[in-house]
């Protein structure tokens, strides 16, 4: 099963993107961490970390994609009466949801049951222990009623024929901020769960210490635990068709060659994790649908690849025009491409200490090009991030920070900081005295530090010449800068 092996592969070479949620466009994907899955949720409540409510409100449309973690049984439920370890629906949730709705109240009982022993274990959280404590007082319906996220009907009870975000109330699902105050409120730590590698990281280890029998994973090799649940959601989020799959218990599927399932078929938990998390991220970041048909080809280094519908004449071509451009050596040419499909791009290249290209950036905003360029002149089409030194790092490119919505679509990556190159010819003296301010302001538009560098030219007196200049802008504050029309390095420490 060499697929198998390849989405192994792209997986473990893209560690980096695990958690971290990323646009194609405007629809967003992820590449899942073990044990975790992606919902669509309908309502965020937000408390304290002693598990006191704050606030609820409905989730914006365009945030709706939220990372949970689940069980083995969670992770592939159709129907029955499974919770997720922490982020679940209103019947499972809320400890008076009988008093709302009728409800026999054995999902909520499972669920804080299953939820106490994560808190009692070794690898709680503080999140966790904090929503138990919110959860266990039983107020939910209580507190969404009076936010007026949750409507009532003259009986007192959830009105059915309302919904939330296209969901019938009683279904909508929750998710969770949790507010902290002292010093954890100032650690680099986001406060919505769903983005919390931290809280990630806990339940991992967490699950890996229930892990009991192992045996031999039949796609790999390696002994690990075994699992016959494999997940769902292959090509979209509604989507219940699974790839691997040994649920029949009357024997059809193996009747006359192996007494049980086990003989005739067994998959490493962790394996079948990475394989499916890897095949969803990629459907998702670059596949092409017809229908309900997706079809997806890749390169597990991420290097550039023909359209996967090229004819062998355009891709001959492409090969060729490569080979013409002798000033790059082997190594640019396998890792880096601006001529794709004849499109021309503005640019940024993000190069490590050792000379491997880590992040390659297209302008996403209109305005760059000259008034005479051809349609082969285009834009990239999304926001992305990539880490490094153990930082989160997004790109902004020129003109791509003026926009309110490349704002919006930037603040979603949750960077630790921003690069923002730009080419500009502004008078040093008025850059320095006047215009910096202006793009203070709009770096502060964004919850994290901005590095803003300019281009510098040696003749920095003729017109039309980038003038340098680069400052560290935090909190709507000017940390160090090099004045425009200086030479100079800027070296700045990002906490």
């Amino acid at each position: 099963m060499s697929w198998v092996n390849e989405l192994i592969d792209l997986y473990e070479k893209n560690s980096d993107k695990i958690g971290v949620i990323e646009y194609r466009g405007e629809i967003p994907y992820v590449l899942l961490p073990p044990f975790h899955t992606t919902v669509t949720a309908q309502i965020t409540v937000t408390i304290d970390e002693k598990g006191n409510f704050i606030n609820a409100e409905s989730v914006d449309s365009d945030d709706k994609l939220t990372i949970i973690p689940v069980t083995e049984k969670s992770g592939s439920r159709t129907a029955g009466k499974e919770p997720h370890p922490l982020c679940d629906n209103l019947r499972y949730l809320a400890g008076d949801y009988a008093k709302y709705y009728k409800d026999d109240g054995v999902c909520n009982a499972l669920y804080i049951s299953q939820m106490e022993k994560w808190v009692k274990s070794d690898f709680c959280h503080d999140k966790v222990r904090a929503i138990y404590l919110y959860l266990k007082k039983g107020t939910l319906i209580k507190n969404l009623v009076d936010r007026r996220i949750i409507k009532l009907n003259e009986s007192n009870q959830i009105d059915d024929k309302e919904n939330i975000q296209g969901i019938v109330q009683t279904k909508a699902f929750v998710r969770f901020i949790v507010r902290f105050s002292g010093i954890q409120s100032l650690q680099n730590v986001p406060d919505e769960c769903w983005k919390d590698r931290t809280l990630q990281e806990c339940y991992i280890k967490y699950v890996r210490s229930q892990e009991k029998e192992k045996g031999m994973c039949y796609l790999t090799g390696n002994t690990e635990s075994i699992s016959y649940l494999h997940s769902k959601k292959i090509r979209n989020e509604g989507d219940g068709a699974k790839l691997i799959s040994a649920n029949d218990s009357q024997n059809f599927t193996y009747r006359g060659r192996f007494v049980s399932r086990e003989e005739a078929f067994a998959v490493g938990d962790e394996t079948s994790q990475k394989v499916h998390n890897a095949l969803k991220w990629i459907i998702r970041k670059q596949g092409a649908f017809f229908d309900t048909l997706a079809v997806v080809t890749w390169e597990s280094n991420r290097l550039n690849m023909p359209r996967w519908n090229a004819d062998t004449a355009s891709i001959t071509a492409e090969y060729e025009n490569v080979q013409d451009e002798d000033e790059w050596d082997d190594e640019w040419e396998d890792d880096w491409d601006e001529k794709e499909d004849n499109k021309v791009y503005s640019s940024q290249l993000t190069i490590d200490s050792e000379g491997n290209i880590v992040n390659l950036y297209r302008r996403v905003s209109k305005g760059w090009k000259e008034t005479y360029a051809t349609e082969e002149y285009c834009e990239g089409s999304s926001f992305s991030s990539f880490s490094y030194m153990d930082k989160r790092i997004a790109v902004g490119l020129c003109g791509d920070l003026w926009y309110d919505e490349n704002i919006d679509g930037i603040k979603k990556m949750n960077a630790d900081i921003i690069f923002w190159p730009v080419y500009t010819d502004f008078n040093y003296e008025k850059w320095n005295n006047e215009i910096k301010y202006e793009y203070l302001e709009q770096a502060s538009k964004i919850n994290s530090d901005v590095l803003y560098v300019n281009s510098y030219c040696i003749d920095k007196d003729e017109k039309e010449i980038a003038k340098g200049g680069a400052i560290l802008f935090s909190k709507g504050k000017i940390i160090s800068e090099i004045p425009a029309g200086k030479e100079d390095i800027l070296i700045v420490k990002i906490d």
